[in-house]
């Protein structure tokens, strides 16, 4: 697994004309296969690359297309729409797990948590 760069924010809602999107709370994590998923936890997105930059970009295309297309219409229930909570589990303990572990100035590889923030999200709105 490779080195840890914690890279979040707290969710906060954030409008945009009459349009409300949440920041979105991702996490990416490597395969014993060796490629790299990327999981929205708040859309219940997921996405695969062979490097953590591709298996990101491929998380965020698939969060753009998605709410495109949602935020065309009604999107209720469909944002957020939130993973299973063992996929939201996953995500919270890699936090905790790598909170503890940058205290005591070590590092875990292979998880990673970002956020794609609401001013990025609400663009579609």
């Amino acid at each position: 697994m490779s080195a840890v760069l914690e890279h979040h924010t707290e969710a906060a809602v954030k409008s945009h004309h009459d349009c409300k999107i949440p920041d979105l709370r991702c996490f990416m994590y490597r395969e014993s296969s060796g490629s790299y998923l990327a999981e929205c936890i708040d859309l219940n997105l997921i996405a695969q690359g062979k490097s953590p930059a591709k298996a990101q970009e491929s998380l965020e295309n698939a969060i753009n297309g998605y709410l495109r297309v949602a935020l065309s219409g009604d999107p209720t229930g469909l944002v957020p729409r939130p993973s299973p909570l063992s996929r939201r589990a996953l995500y919270h303990w890699g936090r905790l797990v790598n909170t503890a572990l940058q205290a005591i100035h070590k590092t875990r590889k292979g998880f990673k948590t970002f956020v794609l923030s609401s001013e990025q999200a609400s663009s579609y709105c």
